[in-house]
């Protein structure tokens, strides 16, 4: 059986299908390699307190995820300084972020300091691994230790101390003098 069209109907098909024919997709390439956490500074901390993670190969903080015991940690700055060296260094050697490129060992390996600032995630207190995610990888679980709540500084508000033998309950009051 054969399906014939109008003349005008045929016509009007023709520029769509030369348009979906002729489309490209233009999909950036980016190269995937392991990112590494060289440094944690402080490799402590309670939820809220600013970390500062040094490695490499860092991006933005718009493509960047950082976990703390699996809970996502906010990004405040992705800063890469002094790497314009390594980075021309890289482009003249054809390397990418995640070659071995042993031309430009000390450029990006010693000259330029990546680092990224994140902020503890409330999470239960302990040790815990420490991941980034960014469009190059993602980082090997780092240590990390996650310290508990602080005191919040305020004097304990329960009743004085009465002075009787200790009962063995605990009081809520100040410490036990022990005197009858």
């Amino acid at each position: 059986m054969t399906l014939l069209l109008p003349t005008s109907r045929l016509l009007r098909l023709v520029p769509l299908a030369l348009a979906v024919a002729c489309a490209t997709t233009s999909v950036p390439v980016t190269e995937r390699c392991d990112v590494e956490v060289l440094d944690l500074s402080p490799a402590e901390g309670r939820p809220g307190d600013a970390v500062v993670v040094t490695g490499r190969p860092f991006t933005t903080t718009f493509d960047t995820a950082a976990y703390i015991a699996g809970q996502r940690a906010v990004v405040a700055s992705v800063d890469r300084t002094d790497c314009a060296a390594c980075d021309t260094c890289r482009t003249r050697n054809t390397c990418t972020v995640c070659d071995d490129c042993d031309d430009c060992a000390t450029e990006c390996t010693v000259t330029c300091i990546e680092t990224m600032t994140l902020e503890v995630p409330p999470a239960e207190a302990g040790q815990a691994d420490l991941r980034i995610y960014n469009a190059h990888g993602e980082s090997p679980p780092a240590a990390f230790s996650v310290l508990g709540r602080p005191d919040s500084g305020t004097i304990d508000s329960g009743t004085s101390d009465s002075g009787a033998p200790d009962s063995g309950i605990p009081d809520t009051g100040a410490p036990d003098t022990a005197t009858p």
